[in-house]
């Protein structure tokens, strides 16, 4: 069963004037905060869309359309930047903490090795040898590099 798709619709009473990419990007980064402040005229709803299959879905004039998966992030964000940030994230953790640490991040992606990417992948994505993925395995990284980032700012407290 394929997951439904999820956007944010927001409804804004005067549109005079203003700059369609620019409120996007600001509801974008509310959204992301946490924080959606509105206007008393306008207002926002989560629309739940069918599956969309291989609909491919353009940007128009006045308005840009996102088709993602499900689920923050990829649901406020378009994929390709996920995947950006992600593997900016990565990359950091792997400057900071040495060669030998792709090994925990593969172990922290997955509770099950059978399910778990492994460091030749997580090395080949550093490198740009990805193999193309899923945007749920990059979010596997994402929760990965959450998880000992937590655990490296809890160690430096003490």
């Amino acid at each position: 069963m394929q997951a439904a798709n999820n956007i944010l619709l927001v409804r804004v009473a005067s549109l005079e004037g203003v700059d369609y990419k620019e409120m996007r990007d600001d509801i974008l980064e509310s959204v992301r905060l946490g924080v959606l402040i509105l206007g008393m005229d306008d207002t926002c709803e989560v629309m739940e869309l069918p599956p969309l299959g291989d609909v491919e879905v353009e940007a128009t004039e006045k308005q840009e359309a996102f088709v993602t998966n499900s689920g923050p992030p990829s649901l406020i964000q378009g994929d390709a930047t996920v995947k950006r940030a992600i593997l900016q994230r990565l990359s950091d953790y792997r400057k900071e903490n040495g060669l030998g640490c792709l090994e925990k991040i593969a172990e922290k992606t997955a509770h099950f090795k059978a399910d778990r990417l492994s460091a030749e992948t997580l090395r080949m994505i550093i490198t740009g040898d990805a193999p193309k993925m899923d945007i749920a395995e990059w979010e596997k990284i994402g929760k990965a590099l959450d998880a000992l980032e937590v655990k490296s700012n809890d160690s430096d407290r003490a």
